[in-house]
């Protein structure tokens, strides 16, 4: 069960990433998504439960599928960030380049 202030703690991140003008998502270490924002559900049209896990790269071009997430395992690997472009499908059936770019989180055991 979680404490109030994490509750809070998660209430209020969770509405700051909803309402970021651009696209949120969060792995775990294994590189399994575990959030999605609201951005990128509306562009995608995917569901929460569609994006999750490895689902996302559904909506990546799969041109550009492998890529992605070469660059992405390889900079969480060694703890390092990341920017790529990539296409990712609108909910039009379009393709749409995005550039993403991020940073793998660690705690002081690196993990």
């Amino acid at each position: 069960m979680l404490a109030s202030a994490d509750v809070n703690e998660q209430t209020i991140f969770q509405t700051i990433a909803d309402d970021a003008p651009v696209m949120i998502w969060i792995t775990d270490p294994t590189g399994y998504c575990t959030y999605l924002n609201k951005q990128w559900l509306e562009f995608t049209g995917q569901t929460l439960k569609e994006g999750q896990g490895l689902g996302w790269t559904n909506a990546v071009h799969p041109d550009d599928r492998e890529a992605a997430g070469q660059v992405f395992m390889e900079c969480s690997n060694e703890q390092k960030p990341f920017n790529f472009d990539y296409r990712v499908r609108h909910k039009s059936g379009e393709y749409r380049w995005a550039i993403d770019t991020g940073k793998p989180r660690f705690d002081n055991e690196g993990n």
